[in-house]
């Protein structure tokens, strides 16, 4: 399947470098700008909560007297 659409790359890159699927689409390329930073957003959110418990649940447990753990 040949879906390049130029004879050559030198014809793509003198049709000023549109040789990419969203070369011409500015609305698109804004559109992917924008989930990447949506993605990127999400994962540092998840990120900080995550650690967040993790340093709860430890300061909880570190904060317990000692022997208080189960069974002594």
């Amino acid at each position: 399947m040949d879906t390049f659409p130029f004879d050559s790359w030198e014809e793509a890159i003198a049709d000023g470098g549109a040789f990419f699927t969203w070369a011409g689409n500015q609305g698109m390329i804004n559109l992917l700008t924008v989930l990447g930073v949506g993605a990127f957003l999400l994962c540092m959110a998840h990120l900080i909560r995550s650690e967040n418990n993790n340093l709860n649940e430890a300061a909880s447990r570190l904060g317990e007297p000692a022997g208080a753990e189960g069974g002594e």
